[in-house]
């Protein structure tokens, strides 16, 4: 089956399976594409304590996270940190940390708890999705069920999804890739060409005569390291599409392999195991993200990933960006299989409605594009 063009420069080459994907429209409104965060807890404390910071509880319609944060900045007085960078073009109930005091924050402000800084990364572990699919096929129900089946058997890539990268723009590795090889005039010459805030400030810094590293310094730090990160991204999703043609199964580990055990939800890894170690049944595949602390250990992707780095003229080491450290990439671990949990459809006169869970960092869309696949991206997102 034939992937959309905006896939395959995100890295995303293929379908996992071979059944005929069912049509429909998502996103003609924010409210179809609805995103619950699920946080952790017992890391929420009820009570203001030392190095602890307000955690509130925001409703996001139609704007994006960078955004927010500003005019919530504004408002309040100090930094403001959303927990997770929902899409533009959803309902988003989120948290974000306010780094002040109780006092500056105004009544109008939910807040739900306080939490530790040293413990941001560890909060949030899940989204709860719940999407509207316009005027589906007849077939939907046996769609799902077929791509739920898959998903169960642990067969569904965990790509990243084409918002990582700019979503119709398809920019945002590009610019990555640029950082990487040090082509930082590139760089900031095709930020110039954005029509966004921060483009229009690289823009101005490069008219006045200033250098490609500080005019790209225009752009905020969290916003030049997802440039790093997706052109990481990329080459993760190539890595595995490229797997996946060559028949590699990601739904089961052999010794050699990186793996990890979850909890019973399946939200929470819960211990991370090396290529060293014989893997347990219930192991779950992990893949190496590319970064300057990447190794080959012999697993089944090493030499697939070595041919794609090769193929873009890089190597681990150079995601150490001497001339701007901020946007390095270290590299990690990712699940190989998507994870959907709870997963349940519902008819509404002539619209379904999906809703599932998904653990941090896995998208909706990879989900949703193996039911639809639709022939061009302008099919699925209306």
């Amino acid at each position: 089956m034939k992937v959309p063009e905006v896939e395959r420069a995100c890295g995303i080459e293929v379908y996992a399976t071979n059944i005929l994907g069912c049509k429909a429209t998502i996103r003609s409104s924010p409210e179809d594409f609805t995103v619950i965060e699920v946080v952790e807890s017992k890391l929420i404390s009820r009570r203001r304590g030392e190095n602890t910071y307000p955690l509130l509880f925001v409703v996001k319609k139609g704007l994006d996270a960078f955004s927010l944060e500003r005019s919530l900045s504004r408002k309040l007085g100090c930094r403001i940190r959303f927990l997770g960078l929902k899409d533009k073009r959803s309902l988003s109930l989120q948290y974000a940390v306010a780094f002040c005091s109780k006092e500056k924050i105004g009544i109008d402000q939910r807040i739900v708890g306080y939490v530790r800084k040293d413990e941001l990364d560890m909060l949030l572990i899940g989204n709860i999705f719940k999407i509207r699919l316009r005027h589906p096929c007849t077939r939907i129900s046996d769609v799902v069920s077929h791509v739920c089946k898959a998903a169960e058997e642990k067969r569904i890539p965990n790509f990243f999804g084409v918002q990582r990268f700019g979503i119709r723009g398809t920019q945002n590795h590009v610019i990555g890739r640029l950082l990487v090889k040090r082509k930082f005039r590139d760089a900031a010459e095709l930020l110039a060409m954005g029509r966004g805030f921060y483009e229009a400030a690289v823009r101005r810094c490069l008219e006045e005569g200033k250098g490609y590293l500080e005019a790209i310094r225009k752009v905020p730090i969290r916003i030049r390291k997802i440039f790093t990160e997706a052109y990481q991204s990329y080459l993760f999703n190539r890595t595995l599409s490229l797997a996946l043609k060559e028949e590699i199964a990601i739904d089961k580990c052999v010794k050699g392999d990186y793996w990890c055990k979850t909890d019973r939800t399946g939200l929470r890894v819960i211990s991370v195991h090396g290529p060293t170690e014989e893997p347990e049944e219930s192991a779950r595949l992990l893949l190496q993200l590319p970064g300057y602390t990447y190794r080959e250990t012999g697993s089944r992707f090493d030499g697939i990933m070595k041919n794609v780095m090769e193929e873009e003229g890089i190597e681990s080491k150079d995601f150490f960006v001497k001339e701007m450290q901020e946007v390095s990439c270290k590299g990690g671990l990712r699940r190989a299989s998507l994870d959907p949990i709870k997963v349940n459809l519902s008819m509404e006169s002539e619209d379904a409605k999906l809703s599932f869970i998904l653990p941090r960092g896995q998208y909706a869309t990879v989900f949703l594009r193996e039911i639809i696949k639709a022939e061009k991206e302008i099919d699925m997102f209306g």
